[in-house]
């Protein structure tokens, strides 16, 4: 990333709010900028960019669990018999609603042979290619669960950080004292996300 001279240098940590402060749709044009925006699994060589994805500003009552949770929470629904799916809350822009979202529907996959971005790979026995499921398969993010997307450096690779919900499982990332405080109120007010 090439800094313009007198800008301001701004911390992963600010960028990271910044970024998801947006509309679900400016947050979809940014992702599909360019060859399409970048995002990785923190510590690992896994890593997608994004070739296709949609806005959703409202979302029905099926993804109610949305609206407890997070900007740049990277949510994988639990939803019976349907496709998996990988959806980025994005801030609530209906107030009655149940919150918004951009749903990644296709990505290139990195080929670390070639270091490449290429539409098919072939990973650990599987074979990841352009159908929506296959996003949240090849991060193994389960269904229900959900992660964070955060800058974590001054590139524009967004990483995954999957512990960042789990204040005493191993792997823990820690969480801020505002996020702590947050998830302890939902759960005192019995909206356990």
């Amino acid at each position: 990333m090439v800094r313009q001279e007198g800008e301001i240098r701004r911390s992963p940590e600010e960028r990271t709010s910044a970024f998801f402060q947006q509309k679900a749709g400016e947050l979809t044009r940014q992702l599909l900028q360019g060859d399409g925006m970048v995002i990785a699994m923190e510590g690992t060589n896994k890593r997608v960019r994004i070739v296709r994805a949609q806005a959703y500003p409202e979302v029905g009552k099926r993804y109610t669990r949305i609206k407890d949770m997070n900007p740049g929470d990277l949510f994988s629904p639990a939803i019976r018999g349907g496709i998996r799916q990988s959806l980025i809350v994005t801030p609530k822009e209906v107030e009655e609603g149940e919150g918004a979202c951009v749903r990644l529907l296709r990505a290139n996959y990195l080929d670390n042979s070639s270091n490449t971005f290429v539409p098919e790979v072939a990973e650990e026995g599987q074979n990841f290619a352009g159908r929506e499921g296959d996003i949240a398969s090849y991060f193994n993010l389960q269904r229900g669960k959900r992660s964070q997307l955060k800058f974590l450096d001054d590139s524009d690779t967004l990483y995954i950080v999957s512990g960042a919900y789990d204040i005493t499982g191993p792997g823990n990332q820690g969480i801020s004292a505002e996020e702590a405080n947050r998830e302890l109120g939902r759960v005192s007010e019995g909206r356990i996300v």
